[in-house]
């Protein structure tokens, strides 16, 4: 997990955590079973006074990408 959270609107690097939220999402089934995630995820602190976006979450990579409910390979 990496220390330090980046805005996607600006670029600016952050290491101040404004809070933590619980993702849920759906996997593939595994044996016949649901397979459901349990992610703590992030959301920190833009430092730039300049940018007009205050918090952004931490990225999860490019299988759970940004308000998707599935990973890519659920989805397919």
């Amino acid at each position: 997990m990496n220390e330090v959270g980046r805005c996607p609107s600006c670029q600016g690097a952050s290491d101040k955590v404004h809070d933590r939220y619980l993702r849920r999402p759906f996997d593939l089934p595994w044996r016949g079973r649901t397979v459901r995630l349990s992610l703590t995820v992030r959301r920190f602190r833009c430092l730039n006074p300049a940018c007009g976006r205050g918090t952004s979450t931490e990225d999860c990579g490019p299988d759970l990408p940004r308000y998707a409910r599935r990973t890519l390979d659920a989805t397919n």
